[in-house]
């Protein structure tokens, strides 16, 4: 044991810290962009073909796609059993053979996590424009922050990524008589570099590359364009006077050289070049932003550290920090870099308040074994079953690659009071034999043995009970799974310990002792009277068994008429001290628009007091989300405010709904829901499916309308958001033919000028990295439709400019906003917060009742996100207790060799149930996971006081042949003090959590209130109830030895 208690020391302090079990869950995203294609286009030409490959993938459950301008995301959904790694190898090879249109970035795989989202959120700020901060940030500083232990992916707030930048003039292009398809064409044919074999010799062999790519934007302006107009390059101006070059960068000495010996592959009347530095800049920039990020309202770059599986959450935060503070002194003038975003600290925080609980619990049972026991001696050899028992578990945490969480250290703390339990029953029995005059020795042996089968078949129960919440699915089993697996550990090591060492030193603590103090003495005169009151009850119980037994249920079905009246909810709100804005303007609505509303949400939270700092992201954290907003609020310490993050939520709310945001979608999350849902993180989402969007549109407004009729919702929403407005450019074939124009050149013209086309690499030479080399028009030469009309095309017959407008129509028509898609069907979500006062069982129940009401034949509803995970564990628990019960009862069936006795043990379960449903009503709180993970928990400690009765009954009457009524008396009269020691050792564990007002308070107490209430009904329950039943199934018991013993015994006292 001694080696159990070191290497457990070592374990303690090599585990991984987070605030919830390091989870992987069987989940791939799939990201493709393609800049500018409206949802249709994406769907059409993108997402469609990935979905038909994907469909084939093994494993898969689900495929969700969400569509917006210029980004579609496929989420893969696969079940539980399949290995993600090789879920991602087969996904990727699947991608590879879609043929997508050239243009489409190619498609980026996600593994997706729940414990993924970043742990720390550092700001970067400079005084200086966008492009400057990003490449100063992708040079010098995120690269610093990769390479910290621990950190897996960095993910990017406001991010935009670099571009090798070449901006058309427009009236240049006229000038020269240049289309923007020109330039494009030059790129294909000229910017190249290829290898081109190799040079053999007898002794050497030499390779040979052909060197088509520029190295400076000065080398760029040198490339030779064919043109149709203007002066050619017989008079070539100055580059200096034509193009721009980012500072640090130097000339291209023969540049103009290059030029003229270059051939354009572009066609024209005349013979004559230009420099492409003559109608375009080029410069080492960024791509168009399209989101940007603020920092406490000023403009920023954000840096979001995932840690990665398994490690320590804290020490990955400090670590960055050390960074972060190693920077600062070489940072340039006037940028500044610091934390917004911490969840290491209510990590910290938390785990703290839960290792204070676990000690607590530790000191309130050492009194409470003291008061029972009156000995010190005595009591500290009860207690070193905890140390063992509680170092020892963290082996298995280590060696099941578990972290020290709040799950994991919550089932620890509730352990200390059940793994005294074995250690108190051997101990008083030990006691018990030696007060009876019996050798140190002797006492130990005998009190041990006699106990065994008692104690392993109790601990073996609470383990039995809790062996179902492997089976539990979804995120819920595989975050109770390390609690339950902690809690077994736990028990099984008090177990070994209680029959092998404890007797030992139980037999050197009564040789030792110099015989009982007074405090001793007088608990022993006081257990000795409260046993004899205990034993009168008792008798008057059983000569009116049946009416103890009947009033007994009786009082158990009177009990659960409460569960209707309980909030059933997936998990309990916590204040973690942040908060979630989603904000949301027209649809329509420009990015500039878009910031300018959110900044009027930064200006409220400026002055809210309970705000210390905030972090905006605009635009979507992919940039297809133009009109979309996020606003990551972090709150003051909670001691430094008055008000929990629920009050402070609903204020706000009821601040969104004034006029002045009539026009904005406002939404306040509570994202200590996000661990549980992969969506949104509401309470309630719905997805409606079907063949036909306009009747799924408004029948979605319908259940919407029913919804709010209920007054159970608010922030009802959905995903659907129609009137995006669209220029839909539609070439007139017949004249576009007329003028040897195809398709392809008008596609790239359009898209040259307005999207920008990705054509090539630039190698930049500071960094030796390369980037994409972008085409387009000036931003500020296209801003209306007008514009695009104008755009030059040149005819194949001739050399003749026409207009676009010439030989296409051009207009504007609302399109969707945004596509989703569910297993290849177009799908509308459905989006609520179920209000305070409401169950949440009881809203997702009625929602769900509205909407297959509404829908019409081949159309369906299915929960998902959250609004799913709380259906699946409604379903789930009840199964879970059932299985439970299942395996204690085969369990005790094989200890009591009976099918009947196993019955008298599973009496005590109502009652437990009694206690636990009436704590929670009493007290105000929910039937949630937590607590019902403790009923779970409770079942099995209730059963445990049945065990040592009902052995003891049986010891007494087929050992000691005593009557059954007298038997019934002696054994419950000797298992009183035991049962109460070890029933109120474990409520004064569960009490520290039950009182608990620090960081987790929320879903510690409703664990720690079922088992300290339904501990103290069963208890009571037990010592009378249990022998009422033991009694009245006796006589049914086939054991003819026991009639024949009993038949004798009656005769002989006549």
């Amino acid at each position: 044991m001694a080696a159990l208690v070191f290497f457990g020391i070592l374990c303690l302090f090599s585990l991984g810290i987070s605030r919830l079990p390091d989870v992987t869950y069987p989940v791939l995203t799939v990201v493709a962009q393609w800049p500018g294609a409206s949802p249709e286009v994406m769907e059409a030409e993108v997402v469609d073909p990935l979905e038909e490959v994907l469909m084939s993938v093994q494993g898969i459950r689900d495929v969700t796609s969400t569509i917006m301008q210029g980004v579609a995301r496929i989420q893969l959904d696969f079940r539980l059993d399949r290995d993600i790694d090789a879920a991602l190898q087969e996904t990727n090879s699947k991608i590879r053979s879609v043929r997508l249109p050239y243009n489409v970035d190619p498609p980026v795989i996600f593994k997706v996590n729940q414990n993924d989202s970043p742990i720390l959120w550092l700001a970067v700020t400079w005084d200086r424009p966008l492009k400057d901060l990003i490449r100063y940030v992708d040079t010098n500083v995120r690269d610093k922050f990769s390479l910290v232990r621990g950190v897996g992916d960095i993910q990017l707030g406001g991010w935009t990524d670099r571009n090798f930048r070449v901006w058309l003039d427009r009236a240049k292009l006229a000038q020269y008589q240049v289309a923007p398809n020109d330039v494009l064409n030059l790129f294909r044919a000229e910017y190249q570099e290829t290898a081109s074999g190799y040079l053999e010799s007898a002794t050497n062999e030499i390779n040979v590359r052909v060197m088509g790519e520029v190295r400076s934007p000065e080398e760029m302006g040198g490339l030779a364009l064919n043109h149709r107009g203007g002066s050619g390059g017989a008079n070539l101006p100055p580059l200096t006077g034509i193009a721009s070059a980012q500072p640090g960068m130097t000339g291209a000495a023969g540049a103009t050289s290059f030029a003229t010996n270059v051939l354009s592959n572009v066609r024209g009347p005349a013979d004559s070049f230009t420099p492409l530095g003559q109608i375009a800049r080029a410069e080492d920039g960024i791509m168009d932003p399209r989101r940007f990020a603020r920092s406490d309202g000023v403009p920023s770059v954000g840096l979001g550290l995932q840690k990665l599986r398994g490690y320590n959450e804290i020490e990955v935060a400090n670590s960055a920090k050390r960074i972060m503070a190693e920077l600062k002194p070489d940072l340039p003038p006037g940028m500044k870099i610091g934390p917004r975003f911490d969840s290491s600290v209510f990590t910290i925080e938390a785990i703290r308040e839960t290792a204070f609980t676990l000690l607590f619990s530790i000191a309130v049972t050492t009194l409470v074994c003291l008061a029972f026991l009156g000995s010190f001696r005595t009591t500290v050899n009860v207690l070193f079953s905890i140390p063992i028992s509680i170092l020892g578990s963290f082996i298995f945490c280590r060696a099941m690659g578990f972290t020290l969480n709040f799950f994991t250290l919550l089932a620890l703390s509730l352990a200390v009071g059940i793994v005294v339990d074995d250690s108190i029953m051997v101990l008083e029995n030990i006691t018990r034999h030696h007060r009876l005059g019996k050798s140190p020795e002797q006492s130990a042996l005998d009190g041990s043995r006699e106990i065994f089968f008692a104690a392993g078949a109790a601990t073996l129960t609470i383990v039995s009970v809790l062996a179902p919440i492997a089976f539990l699915g979804g995120v819920v089993g595989k975050f109770l799974f390390q609690f339950g697996a902690m809690i077994s550990c736990a028990v099984l090591i008090s177990l070994l310990e209680a029959v092998t060492l404890a007797p030992m030193r139980c037999a050197e603590f009564v040789s030792g002792a110099h015989g009982p103090g007074p405090i001793e003495n007088w608990l022993e005169r006081f257990y000795r009277k409260m046993g004899k009151v205990y034993r009168a009850l008792l008798g008057i119980a059983l000569h009116h068994r049946w009416l103890v037994v009947f009033v007994s249920f009786g009082l158990f079905l009177f009990s659960l008429r409460v569960f209707p009246l309980l909030h059933r909810e997936l998990a309990p709100s916590e204040d973690l001290g942040m908060a979630l804005l989603r904000v949301e303007t027209p649809v329509g609505s420009s990015l500039e628009y878009t910031s300018t509303r959110v900044q009027e949400l930064e200006s409220f939270l400026k002055e809210q007091s309970t705000v210390a700092h905030f972090f905006t992201t605009v635009g979507g954290y992919s940039g297809g989300e133009v009109n979309h907003g996020a606003v990551f609020v972090t709150l003051k310490p909670r001691k430094e405010r008055s008000q929990h993050l629920q009050e402070i939520i609903r204020a706000w709310r009821k601040e969104f709904r004034k006029p002045s945001y009539d026009d904005l979608h406002i939404k306040v999350i509570d994202i200590s829901q996000s661990a549980f849902s992969s969506k949104r993180g509401t309470n309630i989402e719905l997805s409606l499916r079907g063949s036909d969007y306009a009747v799924l549109q408004s029948k979605a407004d319908a259940i919407l309308r029913q919804m709010e009729a209920t007054g159970f919702y608010s922030d009802l929403d959905t995903d659907y958001r129609t009137g995006m407005p669209e220029l839909e450019v539609v070439p007139d074939r017949e004249k576009a033919a007329g003028s040897n124009i195809s398709m392809q050149t008008i596609a790239d013209v359009v898209g040259t000028a307005i999207g920008g086309v990705r054509q090539g690499q630039y190698t930049n030479l500071e960094d030796n990295r390369r980037y994409d080399v972008r085409i387009r028009l000036e931003p500020r030469q296209w801003q209306e439709p007008e514009d695009v009309a104008d755009l030059p095309l040149w005819s194949g017959y001739g050399g003749e400019m026409i207009r676009l407008k010439d030989i296409a129509e051009l207009r504007i028509v609302p399109k969707l906003l945004d596509i989703t898609r569910e297993n290849r069907r177009r799908a509308i979500t459905l989006f609520a917060n179920v209000k305070p006062e409401v169950s949440q069982a009881k809203a997702l129940d009625t929602a769900l009742a509205i909407c297959r009401k509404e829908l019409p034949p081949g159309y369906d509803v299915e929960p998902t996100g959250s609004s799913q995970t709380a259906k699946e564990t409604f379903a789930a628990f009840p199964v879970t207790f059932a299985l439970g019960i299942l395996l204690a009862y085969m369990l005790l069936g094989a200890q009591f060799n009976s099918f009947l006795y196993p019955l008298v043990v599973l009496v005590a379960i109502p009652f437990s149930l009694t206690g636990a449903l009436q704590g929670l009503y009493l007290t105000g709180m929910s039937l949630n996971i937590y607590s019902g993970i403790g009923i779970i928990l409770l079942m099995g400690l209730a059963m445990k006081n049945s065990i040592l009765l009902v052995e003891f009954f049986n010891k007494k009457r087929f050992e000691e042949a005593l009557p059954l009524p007298e038997a019934l008396l002696d054994a419950a009269a000797i298992r009183l003090r035991p049962i109460l020691m070890t029933s109120l050792a474990t409520i004064a564990a569960a009490l520290p959590a039950a009182l608990g007002v620090g960081p987790g308070a929320e879903v510690r107490k409703p664990l720690a209130v079922v088992v300290i209430s339904g501990i103290l009904v069963s208890t009571f329950f037990t010592l009378f109830v249990v022998p009422c039943v033991y009694s009245l199934l006796a006589p049914l018991s086939r054991r003819k030895r026991l009639e024949e013993v009993e038949a004798e015994l009656a005769k002989a006292s006549i």
